[in-house]
């Protein structure tokens, strides 16, 4: 009770605090506007997907996304992908099943014993407002975590120092988020890069 009145009370202080000022924003704003300070360079591709008519980046997301949320990484990849090929995943089309594959070849050995958690939402108090994000995947095993976010982001956009910079601060958020309201340690962030098939080193 009193850590709850304490959690309250402190909510309060920052709502008090913040006047007209936005109370909850998304890990993926905070970020941007964070990476648009620190670089303020312009990655046109983005840009271009982003005002485009053509949206077929953001369903190739949502689609690649949903996949592996409804992958089973407990069975045998040709089972785990049949029963998501029968799942009706919109713009399911979009996805390459030997990338499906090697993600899942990828991540598989990193799951030993642990506990999985897939696509879970959360809203956290960092302090000034209330922070909402969704973690693609993390794995949880003797109270350490393994934080995994996956990007369907083009090679172009990758090479480009403050994507980089921005797909970092979000991980650090998601870190902090779980270490906050779960009370555990993160070991690990790691983003899983499906146009290179591969983990991207975050220095």
């Amino acid at each position: 009770v009193n850590a709850l009145s304490s959690r309250f009370e402190k909510v309060e202080q920052i709502y008090n605090g913040l006047g007209k000022a936005n109370l909850k924003t998304s890990v993926t704003r905070i970020a941007g506007e964070e990476a648009e300070n620190q670089i303020p360079s312009i990655d046109e591709e983005r840009v271009y997907n982003k005002n485009s008519a053509n949206t077929d980046p953001l369903k190739k997301g949502n689609a690649y996304h949903k996949t592996m949320e409804l992958l089973d990484f407990s069975l045998p990849f040709e089972e785990a992908y049949k029963k998501v090929e029968q799942a009706n995943i919109d713009n399911f089309g979009l996805v390459q099943k030997d990338k499906i594959q090697k993600c899942y070849d990828k991540i598989k050995p990193l799951i030993n014993d642990c506990k999985i958690y897939k696509e879970k939402s959360f809203i956290y108090n960092d302090g000034k407002q209330l922070v909402q994000g969704i973690i693609d995947l993390f794995l949880l095993k003797n109270d350490e975590v393994v934080i995994i976010d996956y990007k369907t982001t083009s090679l172009y956009s990758l090479a480009q120092e403050k994507t980089i910079l921005e797909y970092k601060l979000q991980v650090g958020i998601y870190a902090n988020a779980v270490e906050e309201i779960m009370a555990k340690k993160v070991t690990s962030v790691m983003l899983y890069s499906f146009e290179k098939d591969d983990f991207i080193l975050l220095n």
